[in-house]
């Protein structure tokens, strides 16, 4: 079996030594070589790749540093590190950092063959155990989305904030905020925050940051939104170094699955980083001529930090249907993509919200809510579960109720009679109202024969009318008796129909209860004559 290496050395000599050793072994490929740090991830999108062998005096990325980032983009990828003399200290940094293995230099057959075969085994294993269709992209940690401002004043970081809490709400837990801009964030201010920790406290621990430090470094905000703040009274002098940043970063990618990021303008260092790393990089501008000149400048400086061309997006804030610059225009003067999705000047529905320190009070039906998600239905990755057939995250408590399906068919099962008996009630309930309704309709029937046809109609003619108009299973049950006045000045005649109520199945059974109903008659025949006058 042959493994694939990337060899990155900035030694020519460990460069031809190596080469020699994987000829000689027959189980080792290298298939290229690189010097910098910059040059191994463009080789990795290049190729495919078993295992990364790492010189420990790459640069000018440190090279626990780019090992780090390595495994949060490309966890499958084997690492193996070369050193000179590693000490209990490097191992246990390399092994936080995710290298597979170490082979001491100068370089050996044995100690080469055994660290890349131990990588490359390991990273053959991972990849055929991950699900069909999965590729390379699907674990290449979560979204990096940075939001720059073409200028200060132009929205970028309400976009940010209300973009991140957009995508909060449709992965709680899963999606991070963090404020590049040190010299002059304000995402605290908007989310109203108060946190011991920020990014200023990750910086001191970068080259060895664990999971609890980096949990205790994010503030929680609603909808389940974790936040890490800029430094608390700004760096205007850009003294926050941009590596630890780059690794800071890197660790939130491999823990969540949509980080957006603040950079301000572009102007800083941690701003940089911040665009550099992006997977993509939308850019706050507004519709007009003097924010498009300072957006080409941003789109500038941005290339020259070698960020592509597809990975930039724009969006128009305070869009108006009377303004002079239309999005269409932007996207004829810009030398990007501009998103479908605008958001519209209606200050007056973030007002409170940004007044009050809650963003989360921005009128869900609003013309700004709808417009924020629009625009993450363009740049966010597809929610688990959300306006698509992909696969639904299932959450803690669909997950749980999952886990007690038995029991809730269990206690189904014991509830069954008595939701049957239930059933039964509403069933005999119904029959005693519509028997109600046949009884009356009887007696009115039987009372309009008795006036037509006089005190000579038989009870038994009577009955066989009121009997035509129920349905077969109520006529046996039926019951029909004729008081007559006694005297004059009494009431007109009546009819009196009784019905039994059956019991459940009409036709079957009957109940004791019967519904009586009466109707009375006034003879036609009985009507004196009026005389006609001539």
């Amino acid at each position: 079996m042959s493994y694939r290496m990337l060899l990155a050395s900035p030694a020519p000599a460990v460069v031809a030594q190596a080469r020699a050793l994987a000829a000689e072994s027959g189980q080792l490929e290298i298939v290229g070589v690189v010097d910098t740090t910059a040059d191994v991830l463009p080789a990795l999108a290049r190729r495919a790749v078993d295992v990364a062998v790492l010189h420990e005096d790459l640069g000018p990325l440190p090279v626990l540093d780019l090992a780090r980032q390595l495994t949060a983009r490309l966890p499958e990828l084997g690492i193996v590190l070369l050193g000179r003399d590693p000490s209990p200290d490097m191992l246990r940094a390399a092994l936080q950092a995710g290298v597979r293995g170490i082979a001491t230099l100068p370089l050996g057959l044995e100690d080469l063959q055994h660290s890349a075969a131990t990588a490359g085994g390991w990273s053959r294993a991972l990849r055929a155990a991950a699900p069909a269709g999965s590729g390379r992209g699907a674990a290449a940690g979560g979204t990096l989305i940075a939001v720059a401002g073409a200028k200060g004043g132009v929205g970028a970081t309400t976009i940010a904030v209300h973009l991140a809490l957009e995508a909060a709400r449709r992965s709680p837990g899963r999606v991070c905020l963090v404020d590049l801009d040190v010299a002059a964030g304000d995402v605290a201010g908007l989310l109203d925050l108060r946190h011991r920790r920020s990014l200023a406290d990750l910086v001191e621990v970068a080259d060895d940051l664990t999971p609890p430090q980096l949990e205790d470094s994010l503030a929680a905000a609603p909808d389940g939104l974790r936040v890490l703040l800029a430094p608390t009274g700004g760096d205007a002098g850009g003294s926050t170094p941009a590596l630890p940043v780059r690794s800071i970063l890197a660790a939130l990618r491999s823990r969540f699955d949509v980080v957006v990021a603040d950079v301000g303008t572009v102007v800083t260092a941690t701003g940089a980083v911040g665009t550099e790393t992006a997977d993509l990089v939308l850019l706050v501008t507004l519709p007009d001529v003097l924010a498009l000149r300072a957006a080409n400048r941003v789109l500038d400086r941005c290339r020259r930090l070698d960020v592509r061309p597809e990975g930039f997006r724009v969006v128009v804030n305070r869009a108006a249907r009377r303004a002079e610059v239309q999005p269409e225009l932007v996207a004829r003067t810009l030398d990007a993509m501009v998103c479908r999705a605008s958001v519209p000047a209606r200050f007056a529905e973030l007002e409170r919200a940004v007044n009050s320190g809650a963003a989360e009070r921005v009128d869900p039906a609003g013309a700004v809510r709808t417009a924020i998600g629009r625009l993450a239905d363009e740049l966010l990755p597809p929610a688990a579960g959300h306006r698509n057939g992909h696969a639904r995250r299932r959450s803690p408590l669909r997950l749980a109720l999952r886990g007690q399906g038995g029991q809730v068919a269990t206690e189904l099962v014991g509830l069954a009679p008595l939701l049957g008996l239930l059933a039964l009630l509403v069933w005999q309930l119904v029959l005693v109202g519509f028997t109600s309704v046949l009884a009356g309709h009887a007696a009115r029937e039987a009372a309009h024969e008795l006036a037509v046809s006089g005190d000579e109609t038989t009870d038994a003619r009577l009955r066989d009318v009121a009997a035509a108009g129920l349905p077969t299973a109520w006529q046996r049950a039926l019951q029909l008796e004729r008081a007559g006045p006694e005297g004059p000045g009494t009431d007109p005649p009546r009819v009196v129909v009784r019905l039994e109520v059956p019991l459940l199945v009409p036709g079957l059974l009957s109940t004791p209860l019967a519904m009586t109903a009466e109707a009375g008659a006034v003879l036609e025949r009985a009507r004196p004559v009026a005389p006609v006058p001539w």
